[in-house]
């Protein structure tokens, strides 16, 4: 998963996609429905690591707000590296002592 984040190609589709909800309601609707699936898998996810439900919403909303911003900046800023990625995640994974 983290090869495919750096992938232009996946990138290039999710943004055309985006920019065509800007315009189209029912595209909108859809990009919506699918954000919102998006955040409760990653949430459970957390979840199921043993987060709280805090710290599970917290963390997921980190990743997909972070997956978000990456379609809309990656044009402006450096591309992260799949090891970059994975430390984030390891980031987003690890518990306070």
């Amino acid at each position: 998963m983290s090869a495919l984040l750096v992938e232009s190609r996946a990138w290039e589709g999710e943004a055309a996609v985006r920019e065509w909800a800007r315009a189209d309601e029912t595209v909108a609707e859809a990009v919506a429905e699918l954000d919102r699936r998006i955040l409760r898998v990653v949430h459970d996810a957390f979840a199921e690591l043993g987060f709280s439900e805090r710290e599970a919403r917290i963390r997921a909303g980190v990743l997909v707000y972070a997956g978000i911003g990456f379609v809309y900046g990656r044009s402006a800023l450096p591309v992260p590296t799949v090891e970059e990625i994975h430390d984030v995640l390891a980031l987003l994974v690890r518990r306070d002592p």
